[in-house]
């Protein structure tokens, strides 16, 4: 992932409030590049036979999204899937890009994590 207009100490900041690691964050260009990885067992998905899998879920990204918009509404952030120009443009494409990353079903994109535990789904 790239985030334009944000430092690294920031960001680091808001990872850790969120709950995720920024792992190999190097400067490319005007961008910070780097993976996001889960802190804990928050925001981890599971693979089909229900083991927890070392990177984050789309709800993890999210939060660390929203979070960096709120310190800087007119952040981007470029990513494989999306590239977010401002929080403007993130409020108005994020949930589209969740239905296309989970697909028709809900309940078996539910079960890929355990954040529809503590609160309903995107």
């Amino acid at each position: 992932m790239y985030v334009y207009g944000m430092d690294e100490k920031t960001l680091g900041e808001i990872a850790q409030t969120v709950g995720v690691n920024l792992h190999h964050i190097r400067k490319e260009g005007r961008a910070l590049r780097f993976t996001l990885l889960p802190a804990s067992a928050k925001f981890r998905p599971r693979d089909k036979k229900g083991r927890k899998m070392n990177k984050v879920c789309f709800h993890g990204y999210t939060k660390f999204y929203e979070a960096v918009f709120r310190v800087q509404p007119e952040a981007r952030i470029r990513t494989a899937v999306e590239d977010y120009k401002g929080v403007a443009d993130f409020k108005a494409r994020n949930a589209q890009v969740a239905l296309v990353l989970r697909g028709p079903d809900e309940r078996e994109y539910a079960k890929t994590c355990d954040c529809h535990r503590a609160r309903p789904l995107l």
